[in-house]
């Protein structure tokens, strides 16, 4: 499964910067939101560490959005 980092750091290898910019900003809110899934994923599925991690979150979203806090 590719990561959101590994495809910005693809796009960042292969495009032109104005390209690359473009990119980024277009598609901000899609990848930020790609991101939470792929934290959650790893969050529901223990591919996160021990659940002690969490202790003082209810569940992924939480932790993601008070940790990234990316409105």
């Amino acid at each position: 499964m590719e990561t959101i980092v590994t495809q910005i750091i693809e796009n960042w290898k292969t495009m032109s910067k104005e390209d690359f910019d473009e990119f980024m900003l277009n598609q901000e809110k899609i990848l930020l939101r790609e991101e939470m899934e792929q934290i959650i994923d790893a969050w529901d599925n223990g591919r996160y560490g021990s659940s002690n991690f969490f202790e003082d979150y209810n569940n992924a979203k939480q932790y993601f959005l008070e940790t990234y806090k990316t409105d």
